[in-house]
């Protein structure tokens, strides 16, 4: 390999290296960036249409589509967040409430009366020993668990949309 050679190979490895390092650097970025073209390009033609129905204001059309489409966005996304954390909370209940009438106690032996579910059951059981109080210990805590999860999240959510909003307020 002769000394030109040689360095353009080096050069090219050292131009990879570089725009790999480049691409870890904005990959945090990629889906924001992502969401932002797609949202111009969908809104692009009501701006268009907006602005000669606000008599070529391109700023009060910007406004108010940004407004629109942030609403569009946030409230349906917190409803939905408020949803799934009062659904969590009446799953929760409902597992306690199905515990406390005994269900769970009489569940191992309806499901060895099926066909299939019963013999992995059978051999679940022989391998790991589930006594119905442990069964009951773990669906509590994993009910528990699950619904402080949503509850949190659901929190972040609303926070985070709070902030979003008022962040695009002061930036007004």
């Amino acid at each position: 390999m002769t000394k030109p050679q040689l360095f353009t190979a080096v050069f090219f490895a050292l131009l990879l290296l570089l725009l790999y390092q480049i691409a870890l650097m904005f990959r945090p970025f990629l889906f924001p960036v992502l969401w932002a073209a797609l949202l111009a390009h969908l809104t692009y033609p009501l701006h268009v249409r907006f602005t000669s129905f606000v008599r070529g204001r391109e700023v009060v059309s910007a406004s108010c589509l940004t407004l629109l489409v942030l609403a569009l966005v946030v409230i349906p996304i917190s409803m939905l967040g408020v949803l799934l954390a009062r659904e969590a909370i009446t799953a929760e209940q409902a597992i306690r409430e199905w515990i406390a009438s005994g269900a769970l106690q009489r569940l191992p032996e309806q499901l060895r009366t099926w066909p299939v579910i019963g013999g992995l059951l059978q051999q679940f059981n022989d391998r790991v020993l589930l006594t119905p109080d442990s069964l009951e210990q773990g669906l509590l805590s994993a009910a528990t668990f699950l619904s402080r999860f949503f509850l949190e999240q659901v929190g972040d959510l609303l926070k985070n949309a709070f902030l979003l909003v008022t962040d695009f307020f002061l930036m007004l």
